[in-house]
């Protein structure tokens, strides 16, 4: 992998770090990458807080809009040709965190070494944003297209706010514009919200900082000259939207398809998270229940358009799938469920066919061991959500390499129980109405 002809070559390391004295954390990884950093900085600051600081709805994703002015002004000066590392993407909040942090990254994953200040002071920049009536305006336009936008897509609103029902019950994160707001609450937000909102969360105490590749060995100095006088706020309690240790079972049968011909049916079923216990396994597991389910459902029986499984995130839970998308006729899908359901069976009892552990275990290997550094840059930062700073980095890919066959059997039984005795969900997705 080359970006501007720097070659990546990642090693792992463990992780170190330090604090400054105003609260704010950092961890660091050196790696031998020449010429390269990778960073995630986290910030508790989603949307969560709104309601504890009494602002309205949104006003979090409408300050993520206006810091990132204030960040962009320091990446003018730069070779047009080097714009892309910062312009893009900056923050993320998403259901998928709960809204319960913003976290800035440089896009693309990784940023020229001599590029590094610049980061820092465009961090420091959104950090201290410039609260002014011009830029408010402009970005109030911009978010009113993107709500627009969104509330647009019918059908992946519909399926966002079922599942998540269905997941978690009633919760704020059950209205898929929960981050944008609505309409009157983006129209009425207004400076004073913006700047309580920042003055409440943007504090030192509430941020963590992560470094990877060609450590500057005068880091701490670089991170204490930008942010050593960013305000310390006092002890706070993170806010952490309620993980559903349970999920609904039985069969729930959703109108959500775009086709009238064609249904989808899946079997969903709890994972751990990335970098959880037993995650590399289940991983690889998911891999060779999606070769026998093709295998079964499509080669075989020829019933499925399509026949796959996945890992699909849900608000801060991961969960299997096994997916078929088949005719839309109750005997279909019927005959299909019983197959899928065989499919688990077998994986249970063991009767796995030897070239579906190699392929499975393969498929693991090639797409998801962190050998490229935007995979590992992703581990991190979810090491960071989840304040797992101590996750030994080294052991973790070690154990990748060497994944076998015997340590996906170890797992075979916890998550995929039996049918009476787990927590399954099936799922219909019909023709919808409107077709």
């Amino acid at each position: 992998m080359f970006i501007n002809n720097y070659p990546i070559v990642v090693t792992y390391m463990k992780t170190e770090e330090f604090t400054l004295s105003n609260g704010l954390k950092v961890l660091y990884c050196p790696t031998a990458d020449k010429g390269i950093i990778s960073a995630e900085v986290a910030i508790d600051a989603g949307s969560s807080y709104e309601e504890v600081i009494g602002v309205p709805m949104g006003t979090a994703h409408f300050l993520e809009h206006v810091a990132t002015n204030s960040s962009n002004k320091h990446m003018n000066h730069l070779p047009e040709f080097r714009d892309y590392y910062y312009l893009e993407e900056w923050l993320n909040i998403s259901h998928l965190t709960g809204g319960e942090q913003m976290m800035i990254t440089n896009n693309n994953n990784a940023m020229l070494k001599e590029d590094f200040d610049i980061f820092l002071k465009a961090v420091k920049g959104f950090l201290t944003p410039d609260l002014n009536s011009d830029v408010i305006k402009k970005e109030r336009a911009a978010i009113m297209h993107e709500y627009g936008q969104k509330i647009a897509d019918v059908t992946a609103i519909k399926k966002q706010s079922s599942l998540i029902q269905l997941f978690l019950g009633e919760s704020p994160l059950s209205n898929p514009t929960f981050v944008l707001g609505n309409a009157d609450t983006i129209s009425n937000i207004n400076i004073d919200d913006l700047k309580r909102f920042c003055e409440a969360n943007f504090l030192s105490n509430r941020v963590t900082m992560f470094f990877a590749g060609d450590i500057p060995e005068n880091l701490e100095e670089l991170v204490e000259n930008n942010f050593g006088t960013l305000p310390k706020g006092n002890e706070y309690q993170k806010i952490k939207i309620q993980k559903s240790d349970k999920m609904v079972t039985g069969r729930h049968s959703l109108e959500l398809s775009s086709s009238k011909d064609y249904c989808n049916v899946e079997i969903c079923f709890p994972l751990p998270s990335e970098i959880d216990k037993d995650y590399l396994e289940t991983s690889a597991l998911i891999n060779i229940l999606g070769n026998m389910t093709f295998n079964a459902v499509r080669q075989k029986n020829n019933l499925a358009y399509t026949a796959s499984a996945f890992v699909a995130p849900y608000v801060r839970n991961k969960f299997g799938v096994i997916d078929a998308k088949i005719k839309n006729d109750k005997e279909t899908i019927e005959k299909t469920y019983k197959i899928l359901w065989d499919v688990i069976e077998d994986v249970i009892n063991l009767d796995i066919p030897e070239y579906c552990f190699r392929a499975g275990i393969h498929q693991f290997k090639k797409h998801n061991i962190t050998t490229d550094w935007g995979s590992y840059r992703t581990v991190i930062a979810s090491m960071i959500a989840k304040e797992k700073e101590g996750i030994d980095n080294e052991a973790l890919r070690n154990k990748s390499i060497s994944l076998t066959k015997e340590d996906i059997l170890k797992v075979i039984g916890t998550y995929l129980p039996k049918k009476d005795k787990g927590n399954y969900l099936e799922l219909v997705y019909l023709p919808s109405k409107d077709n």
